[in-house]
């Protein structure tokens, strides 16, 4: 130790170096379970989504369109053309022509009941026209149509839109006695649009 000069106080002690301080352990890890929780709160919401979407999609696939209610019967509209088997109808969203190809009744051996098969094609004139069989109805009598049957038979119509030009045919098939009967077309909205007297 060197000597100091007499009269000089002595040096201050220095204090001790600082150790590092050790976070604690909850310190240490709560930002990653902070992380991980809102990761997984994420997740929850986003799967609940996707359930509520689901269900809500299968819903409306059981729904049923439903039919229209009858106030009045369909006019039963002529073709401007002459022609009696097509018509020109009007929606809020375009304008198309209905038209009936042919039509035959079918019966299975050994069973009474009878069906109505009718071939008809649909064009679009302006803006678009929706076309689904479920939109499709027939009578004898106005005031009980029947709708179209789910046959998924080949050839049978199917569901669409059309564009200016655009055109789709295919068949519809019908449970009612035979006869003479009305073919009736309604929309989505279960209002009726148009219908065409079919004769047997």
């Amino acid at each position: 130790m060197a000597d100091r000069p007499l009269g000089t106080p002595p040096p201050a002690p220095q204090p001790p170096p600082e150790l590092p301080r050790r976070r604690s352990l909850l310190l240490r890890i709560a930002p990653a379970v902070g992380t991980f929780v809102i990761l997984a709160l994420a997740a929850v919401i986003i799967v609940a989504g996707s359930v509520q979407d689901n269900r809500k999609a299968a819903e409306q696939a059981r729904r049923p369109v439903p039919s229209p209610v009858i106030t009045a019967p369909p006019a039963v509209a002529s073709d401007p053309a002459g022609e009696p088997d097509a018509i020109e109808f009007t929606t809020p969203q375009g304008r198309g022509e209905l038209t009936v190809i042919d039509h035959t009744w079918l019966r299975k051996p050994g069973s009474s009941e009878v069906r109505l098969r009718v071939q008809v094609e649909l064009r679009a004139l302006d803006g678009v026209v929706d076309y689904d069989p479920a939109y499709f109805f027939a009578a004898r009598d106005l005031a009980n149509p029947v709708r179209a049957e789910d046959s998924f038979a080949h050839g049978d119509l199917d569901v669409g839109v059309l564009e200016p030009g655009d055109a789709a045919r295919g068949y519809l098939t019908f449970l009612l006695p035979r006869g003479d009967v009305t073919l009736m077309m309604s929309s989505d909205a279960a209002d009726w649009i148009t219908a065409i007297k079919i004769v047997d």
